[in-house]
């Protein structure tokens, strides 16, 4: 008995060891890979002026909201359009003395910014949109939506982080640029969509258009996109900044079904209602399995080396902890959405009356599609979840958009890009990445290889949360650091 313990020990200790030796050689032979900004982080930065607040908090107080056609509000104008562009030029007086602007339909356009000499290297253009969404309940606000309002440290307002603060942050540094003299190397584009919000057709949609039939090719397309998050979750104890080289894709599904009325005493066992309730609630408890691999897995290898121990132990050995990781990410709903096609139940209704059985319920759910699915997958899972709870029930799709293909991350353009966001932030580390919501981007994809969706500031959870929500606002220094990271981009890759 005695010697067949020693030999299962023995063998125990020969297959225990090899393993602890590949997870120690994993983890020590993980090396960072972030790259040395060309610039000290603190030269050629725009300086601090309460006048870059002052007109940012104009900005914020046009009502440029945007409806879908099914949801258009009474209080909808375009008015606020027009008087938001004229604001723009008065605003922006150099901008529109310097700069080709080509007017595209009623309130987009797009400006052209050239070197004086004729350049060979292919653009580049900035984006973001002059649309925010409706404000809800006005109650919630501690200060009025439109009202731009400036305290000791934030600026406050529908839109402050959504997304005017990118498209002021554009003009301001564009503009103190031409004014210090500094000439672009190649042709900067920039345009602002108008209806985002909605989709895009009108504003981003026409201005792709207009450069694809004029031949206008992009080396690089920089948007709206994640900022830096700071506690999202134990193991991430500082800002990363997640460049979206890619982006989810959309599904939009509606659910309904149909029942017999009649007087509420005298129910069925189940209403239309609480039928569609049922399968609601089977597809929240049955989502789309997580996935680790390809940019995902990207991902976590270069974000392994910034992280302690244990987690960099996790992420430096992916085959063996997978299982674990999935388990982890999964708690957190901020990253659970990187790594798996995500369901939200938005839209629910059904019943007339208190005392009536429901003749008809529906509900409509949105869902962002992962880099693994495609939509039609996504949608055979849930019409499969469905139809195993209540075969009356109906899926039918009123949207789909497939996830963007992307460039391998490990090329010039960027390494650039991330010497250009270090040059601002010398400590954060910055990663390829998916984003996991929609842009006007996806009306360029023909146009470039390289989309770059990232938004140069650092927020918490809570800040975050308030991006179409109420109490949006930003903070001052962040502000400052959006305008010296599109300067940033100017000097470094203009």
């Amino acid at each position: 008995m005695h010697r067949k313990y020693l030999l299962l020990r023995f063998f125990k200790w020969i297959f225990v060891l090899p393993l602890l030796g590949i997870i120690i050689y994993n983890t020590l032979s993980c090396k960072s890979t972030q790259p040395i900004p060309d610039h000290p982080s603190r030269d050629e930065r725009i300086p601090w002026n309460e006048e870059y607040f002052i007109r940012f908090s104009k900005a914020l107080k046009f009502k440029t909201i945007s409806y879908s056609s099914s949801d258009l509000s009474p209080e909808y104008s375009e008015v606020p359009f027009k008087d938001f562009n004229n604001f723009l030029e008065e605003s922006f007086p150099l901008i529109y003395k310097t700069v080709d602007v080509v007017k595209i339909g009623d309130y987009s356009r797009i400006y052209k910014w050239s070197p004086k000499k004729p350049s060979s290297r292919k653009p580049i253009m900035f984006m973001a949109h002059i649309d925010v969404v409706p404000p809800g309940d006005l109650k919630h606000w501690k200060y009025p939506p439109f009202s731009g309002k400036i305290t000791n440290d934030e600026i406050w307002g529908r839109g402050a982080l959504d997304d005017k603060h990118c498209l002021m942050g554009i003009l301001e540094a564009v503009e103190y640029a031409i004014k210090q003299k500094i000439e672009p190397t190649r042709d900067i584009y920039f345009t602002f969509g108008i209806d985002e919000e909605i989709g895009g057709d009108m504003g981003a949609g026409r201005v792709a258009k207009y450069m694809a039939k004029h031949g206008i090719n992009l080396e690089l397309l920089v948007d709206e996109g994640f900022a830096m998050i700071n506690g999202t979750h134990a193991y991430l104890n500082r800002p990363v900044a997640v460049v979206g080289i890619s982006e989810k894709g959309i599904l939009n599904l509606d659910l309904e079904i149909k029942a017999p009325g009649g007087h509420a005493s005298i129910p069925p066992p189940s209403t239309a209602i609480g039928r569609m309730s049922r399968a609601i609630v089977a597809l929240e408890d049955n989502p789309m399995p997580m996935s680790i691999s390809g940019l995902n897995k990207e991902l976590l290898r270069k974000l392994a080396p910034e992280l302690s121990w244990p987690y960099r132990v996790l992420l430096s050995n992916l085959k063996l902890s997978s299982y674990f990781l999935k388990y982890i990410l999964s708690k957190s709903p901020f990253l659970n959405a990187f790594f798996r096609t995500t369901l939200a139940t938005t839209l629910i209704s059904g019943g007339n009356a208190r005392n009536v059985l429901p003749t008809y319920a529906s509900a409509r759910i949105n869902m962002r599609i992962a880099p693994q699915d495609t939509t039609e997958m996504v949608y055979q899972h849930v019409n499969s979840v469905v139809q195993s709870v209540d075969p009356d029930i109906t899926v039918q799709c009123q949207k789909r958009v497939e996830p963007n293909s992307f460039k391998d991350p490990n090329n010039n353009v960027f390494l650039n890009f991330s010497k250009v966001i270090r040059s601002i932030y010398p400590d954060v580390p910055v990663i390829p990445g998916v984003f996991v919501a929609t842009t006007d981007t996806n009306h360029f994809l023909e146009l470039t290889d390289y989309v770059y969706r990232f938004t140069p500031i650092t927020l918490t959870l809570d800040s975050m949360n308030t991006i179409h929500n109420f109490n949006e606002r930003i903070p001052k220094q962040s502000y400052m650091n959006i305008i010296n990271f599109y300067f940033q981009l100017i000097i470094q890759m203009g």
